[in-house]
């Protein structure tokens, strides 16, 4: 019912950058973009302000999501108390046990992360990650990251998921790349996530 009732609210809550999880987005769509972006890039190379591509990865992305990071974010998108504490409820009572020799053994309560697998994870994820996509576009909007346009009346594009995956483009300039790797090293401190 949960799962349901999140996913209703997703896509205007999620930016139309992220393409995985989410009813009615393709990933393949974003993969063509992307290739689109790369093909620009590599035709024109010689520009006077030369571009770059930066693909990341983040490293087990669903273990190190931060519980109180995850609360933070609902609730600044507006979810209301009770929601958020139904689902911070979900999300941190749960335990494992292993099974050793046919026997269980042992008990082990995880004090962060969210259980892969589980339906609701993967929006739970989606909200977190959009917290980077709004840290991107607010440097776009400030002129500090400039994304790539590959036609004169089109949108500049400045980034793309695919779930845990992203490709950010932007100048390639000492400036650019600093704002960006500020962005990223805030994310990282906020989330607790690991971007390789």
């Amino acid at each position: 019912m949960m799962t349901n009732r999140l996913r209703s609210v997703l896509m205007s809550i999620i930016s139309e950058t992220q393409s995985a999880f989410l009813p009615g987005r393709i990933i393949s769509d974003n993969i063509l973009v992307a290739h689109e972006v790369l093909h620009y890039m590599n035709r024109n190379n010689k520009s006077k302000h030369a571009s770059m591509a930066v693909k990341l990865d983040m490293s087990k992305a669903y273990d190190r999501v931060e519980w109180y990071f995850l609360e933070a974010i609902m609730l600044k998108l507006g979810f209301c108390r009770r929601w958020v504490d139904w689902t911070m409820c979900l999300v941190s009572t749960i335990s494992y046990s292993f099974l050793i020799n046919g026997a269980l053994r042992g008990y082990v309560q995880p004090t962060r992360g969210i259980h892969q697998g589980d339906p609701l994870s993967s929006y739970f994820f989606l909200l977190c990650v959009e917290r980077l996509t709004c840290m991107l576009l607010r440097a776009e909007e400030r002129k500090a990251l400039n994304g790539i346009k590959i036609a004169r009346n089109c949108l500049s594009i400045s980034h793309i998921l695919f779930a845990d995956d992203t490709v950010i483009f932007c100048r390639a300039n000492v400036e650019e790349g600093a704002e960006l790797m500020c962005i990223l090293g805030e994310y990282e401190l906020a989330s607790s996530q690991k971007l390789i």
